[in-house]
C-alpha cells in the first residue's frame, strides 16, 4: 500500500476548502477570498455555486483516497481518468486565483490551489 500521508493531506485541504464553501453558502461574510472577492456575503447564485463547489471538492478528496487505495473504491467511475480531470481543474483554478482582482483571494487561495494541484500531480505521476 502507498504511504497514505500525501493523500490524507490532500483530502484534508480539500475538506477545509469545502467547509469554507459551505460557510459561504449559508451566508457567512467570508467572500473576500472567493468568487473574485466581489461580495463579503455572497448573493444567492454564488451561494448555490458554493454548494456545488463543496460537493465537487469532497468528491475530489474521495477520488484521491480511492486512487491511492487509502479507502476501497466504491464510486462507479474510472478513478484514474477522473483524477486527471480534477487535477486539471485545480491547475485552472490556480490560474484563476492568480488572476483574481481580490488581493485576499490571490494571497490565500492561490497557494492552496497550487499546493493541491502539485500534490495531485505528484500522486498521478506515481509518488511513493
Amino acid at each position: 500500500m502507498i504511504n497514505p500521508f500525501i493523500p490524507v493531506i490532500i483530502f484534508s485541504l480539500l475538506l477545509g476548502v469545502a467547509i469554507y464553501q459551505i460557510l459561504l453558502a449559508i451566508g457567512f461574510p467570508l467572500g473576500a477570498a472567493a468568487w473574485g472577492g466581489l461580495y463579503r456575503t455572497l448573493p444567492m447564485p454564488l451561494r448555490i455555486a458554493s454548494i456545488f463547489s463543496a460537493v465537487i471538492l469532497v468528491s475530489m478528496g474521495i477520488v484521491i483516497l480511492q486512487h491511492t487505495t487509502v479507502i476501497e473504491p466504491f464510486l462507479p467511475i474510472p478513478i484514474h481518468s477522473t483524477l486527471w480531470v480534477f487535477t486539471a481543474f485545480l491547475g485552472l483554478n490556480t490560474v484563476g486565483n492568480i488572476a483574481s482582482k481580490s488581493k485576499t483571494e490571490r494571497l490565500i487561495m492561490t497557494p492552496v490551489s497550487s499546493i493541491l494541484f502539485l500534490l495531485c500531480l505528484w500522486v498521478l505521476l506515481g509518488y511513493q
